[in-house]
Parts: structure tokens; sequence; C-alpha cells
């Protein structure tokens, strides 16, 4: 619980506290968004954030792994950059889709007892997504896509750039159904988390180069069908109507 202050043990030699004096988070949000010749979208995320607690772990005097939300309230900036844009380079063939995202983030006011908490951040991410549709093989759908995630790097924890390729045969059916075969390899996702001050300082590294193969099938029941609007008025409506 993030508001108890007493010690709740998880293990023989980690415990978490909570903050009784968590302030009440406030977030305040603006979205603009722009499509151009129905191909281009260009969209602005901005959040203002006060009133946020985060939770970290340290040793205490006694040497054991504390878990504790941080002390003073902080607030944080946020900014999204987002433009996505759809093609059919072959029409009913091969279509291709895209998308980047920058992201940027400050947060600052954190604090846990004499370790400053704040940290300021850029990053983005690029995803090009190809669809290809056989006319010989129809009902089947060849889909390739690739995710780039750009370095970033926070208070705690440093990636580096990561690449994810994600393949996909889709077979669609007569009865609403559909089959789709999904192959993800992740490179280079590998990231640390670390820090160093005068009074605590960790330091933890993982690494993942996963595959990963995935079989699923999709069944939609009833039929895909808009009832024809009717007219509700009636010339009998005193007739309708109880006093």
């Amino acid at each position: 619980n993030t508001l108890n202050p007493f010690k709740v043990w998880t293990s023989e030699n980690t415990y978490s506290v909570g903050n009784p004096y968590q302030s009440t988070l406030v977030s305040n949000n603006i979205d603009l968004s722009y499509t151009l010749l129905n191909k281009y979208i260009f969209s602005v995320y901005y959040s203002y954030d006060t009133g946020l607690n985060d939770e970290y772990s340290f040793p205490d005097e006694e040497n054991i792994t504390v878990s504790s939300w941080t002390k003073d309230s902080g607030k944080s900036h946020s900014l999204t950059l987002c433009f996505n844009t759809n093609h059919s380079l072959i029409k009913n063939i091969w279509d291709i889709s895209g998308d980047m995202n920058i992201y940027y983030i400050s947060r600052s006011g954190f604090q846990h007892k004499e370790i400053d908490l704040d940290f300021n951040n850029w990053d983005y991410t690029v995803t090009l997504t190809n669809t290809f549709r056989i006319p010989a093989l129809k009902g089947h759908v060849f889909r390739l896509k690739g995710y780039y995630s750009s370095p970033t790097k926070t208070l705690t924890d440093k990636r580096k750039g990561r690449v994810i390729l994600t393949a996909s045969l889709i077979s669609k059916f007569k009865w609403n159904g559909s089959l789709s075969l999904n192959i993800m390899k992740q490179f280079n996702s590998s990231f640390y988390k670390s820090y160093n001050s005068d009074i605590y300082s960790f330091k933890q590294k993982m690494f993942n180069n996963n595959l990963f193969l995935s079989l699923t099938y999709n069944q939609t029941f009833g039929k895909n069908k808009v009832r024809g609007a009717k007219n509700a008025y009636s010339s009998d409506l005193d007739n309708r109507t109880e006093n």
C-alpha cells in the first residue's frame, strides 16, 4: 500500500514502506492533431503533472533492502510529437504505413533523504509496416513490420537502441475467422539499471535477445450488418403518449 507508513516484509531482507503524506496527483493535458490530404497525420501531446510519487529501493542502516515511496512530491513535464502516414504503393497488393514518435520528459522535485531524483530525457521511436496481398492467394495477407527505439536514459535506467522485426502471415476464412502466424525477433535488447551518489549506489545489467513465435485464431460471430434507420415520427403521437 503506497500510503501505509508501517513496514511490510516481502522477504527475510526486504521490506516496503509507504508515504502517508502523499499528495494528490493532478494532471493537465493538451492534445492537438491535424490531418493533411487524408494521408499525413501530425499530433502533439503535452502533459503537466503534479503530486507524483515514485518507488525506489535502497539499503537502510542495517543493510536491509528497503522499497520506499519518495517523501517529497514531484512534478513532470512531458511532450510527445507524432507523425503517421499511410500509402498504397500497388493498389490492393502492397500497402505501407509508417509512424515516428518523439518523446521528452522532465521530472523535478523528486527527492528521497539526501538523494536527488530529478532527470530529463529525449528519445524517439520509428515504425514501418509493409502489408502484401497476393491476388492468387485470396484471403491471405503477409505483413512485415520493423520497429526501432532510440537509446534512452532516465535517472536509474540506461537502454541501448533496440530493433524489433515482426513477420506475420494472416489467413481469413469465409466464416469470419482468421488464423495468424507471427514471428518476432528482438535485437540488442539490453539495459542497465544503476545509480551512484555519496550515500547510495547500485548497478544491474539485463540482456535479452528474444525470439517469439505465436499462432493466433480469431473468430467473429454474428453478421456485421447495420440495420437501416427508421422514421420514428408518427401522426398518432397523442395515442402513444400516456397522461
